[in-house]
């Protein structure tokens, strides 16, 4: 057990289930606590006889399989949510959500084996963009920079030209918004120079 990061393994054999569990690096224990609670309740609902089973919330993810997750960088599939709103500027806005997204990077990839996480902000003419980028603490730094280079290339592809989304696998996500959804900051981004 880590910063809001848990793994737990039980049983033996063909009845062995793994698990791992991973609260947003910035929020509270007792919000986490809750997350996760909360979160075991509606996998067992949506996903009675599942032998693996992925729940990405606001402020966690639990995930839980037969085989072994821990460390996997296996991607099924991807999960995004973009921002309805679009920037007024859109190479202006990408041009400045790209060095935030870059250096939120370099310093969740950084970090150790109990936190992953990076959140910060940069402000441009146009307006100040938040971003948030996380890794589970069990990837190594080039793996964790890998999995949110991924991330953000496809940025471009879902959502162009929109002020936020938020991206989703089982090891990393992403997210950037206009608004700010985060506490703290870990990184304040100079605004780029046009």
């Amino acid at each position: 057990m880590g910063l809001g990061f848990y793994k737990l393994s039980i049983g033996e054999g063909n009845d062995k289930v793994n698990s791992v569990a991973l609260c947003r690096g910035d929020i509270k224990p007792d919000v986490c606590l809750r997350c996760l609670s909360d979160s075991v309740v509606i996998l067992q609902r949506i996903c009675p006889t599942q032998k693996a089973a992925i729940g990405y919330y606001e402020y966690c993810l639990l995930k839980y399989s037969n085989e072994n997750i821990l460390g996997s960088t296996l991607i099924n599939f991807y999960v995004f949510l973009p921002n309805t709103q679009n920037a007024t500027d859109i190479d202006r806005f990408n041009g400045a959500l790209a060095p935030l997204m870059r250096d939120l990077i370099s310093d969740a990839s950084a970090g150790g084996g109990q936190q992953k996480f990076a959140s910060g902000n940069t402000s441009s003419d146009l307006s100040t963009i938040y971003g948030l980028v996380q890794c589970t603490p069990d990837l190594s730094k080039q793996q964790c920079s890998d999995c949110l280079e991924d991330l953000i290339s496809r940025i471009a592809i879902w959502f162009n030209g929109k002020v936020g989304g938020r991206i989703f696998v089982p090891m990393c996500n992403i997210r950037y918004e206009t608004y700010r959804f985060f506490n703290g900051s870990t990184l304040v981004i100079p605004q780029p120079v046009f």
